[in-house]
């Protein structure tokens, strides 16, 4: 659970904690809003707790190959695409199979953000 101002904003789980490889997943990203630059505040403190609390070496999450909105967002926050799985995913609420987007990012390349900037 992510909180701001004292109130839940958003909330993602993190899989294969503990895992020997270092290598952890986040999974079932959401924020009670969006704009203004919620989604990379998010993103660093997911990131942050992965590779700071947990020591994480990598982390990686997935996205529907129709979601341009956390492609830009995960791309944004210093994810690479890694990879795409084609017709991999069964949208029910669209009645089709999607694409699969792998991005990963690696404890160096998260040691060597930039700050974000202050908000307002």
């Amino acid at each position: 659970m992510w909180e701001t101002d004292g109130a839940a904003a958003g909330f993602a789980l993190f899989c294969q904690v503990g895992d020997p490889s270092g290598v952890v997943e986040l999974r079932r990203l959401a924020l009670t809003a969006t704009g203004g630059g919620q989604g990379q505040t998010f993103i660093r403190a997911l990131l942050d707790h992965g590779f700071g609390s947990l020591d994480a070496t990598r982390v990686w999450l997935d996205a529907s190959g129709e979601n341009p909105r956390a492609m830009r967002t995960y791309e944004r926050a210093g994810f690479t695409l890694e990879g795409r799985l084609r017709r991999h995913w069964f949208r029910p609420a669209l009645g089709r199979v999607v694409d699969l987007m792998l991005y990963g990012m690696l404890r160096e390349e998260w040691e060597s953000l930039e700050p974000l900037p202050a908000r307002a």
